[in-house]
């Protein structure tokens, strides 16, 4: 149907004509380029013809550049952080790996020679408790951790830290230098009781 097809191209000429006229307050640029390229001007006489009558016209067209840029790639694709370091994922199998336990605090104790090192003696359980060593004597008073549960990562491997063995990792978070609050239980629970 080619008379009925020049209709609906007629149409959508009359109005994008309109919509140039209505926008060109705003587009500017915009607008007068889709008026030059169908062959007429953005004035008070045709805002009258198009928009006050409500009146049609024939055009004839001729090529036009693209009028907005495709910015599909910049919207659907997040900024990078660019001082952020990444973390590295691991697997639920690695979290495995991690054996960590509730214990209680049975002793602690400032180790001599060290401004931060205090020394823990920690009931896991076990039937014997584990010394372990931990750098917090800065934010903490030695006597006020005795009897306190704290976590413990209990499947790390002893080390030697000034000559006394240290048998796994009292887990804290620390925000950035300034406070440090050991990782605990919100009520009491049995010692050797696993975390995860």
């Amino acid at each position: 149907d080619r008379d009925g097809a020049n209709a609906v191209v007629a149409l959508c000429a009359n109005l994008l004509a309109k919509a140039a006229i209505l926008l060109s307050p705003a587009l500017p640029k915009t607008a007068a380029k889709i008026a030059d390229t169908m062959g007429f001007e953005i004035n008070t006489e045709n805002f009258t013809h198009f928009i006050t009558q409500n009146s049609t016209k024939d055009f004839t067209t001729k090529a036009c550049d693209v009028l907005f840029n495709k910015v599909e790639n910049e919207l659907m694709t997040p900024p990078v952080p660019q001082n952020e370091p990444q973390s590295e994922q691991i697997t639920i199998d690695d979290f495995a790996k991690c054996e960590i336990k509730v214990g209680t605090v049975l002793e602690c104790e400032n180790v001599e020679g060290s401004s931060k090192l205090l020394k823990f003696k920690v009931d896991l359980g076990e039937g014997q408790p584990r010394q372990i060593l931990s750098g917090i004597a800065k934010f903490y008073n030695a006597s006020e951790l005795v009897g306190k549960q704290v976590c413990v990562l209990a499947n790390l491997k002893p080390a030697k830290i000034m000559g006394l063995e240290s048998q796994g990792m009292i887990l804290s978070a620390e925000d950035g230098g300034r406070k440090l609050v050991l990782l605990g239980t919100h009520s009491q629970v049995k010692n050797g009781a696993i975390v995860g």
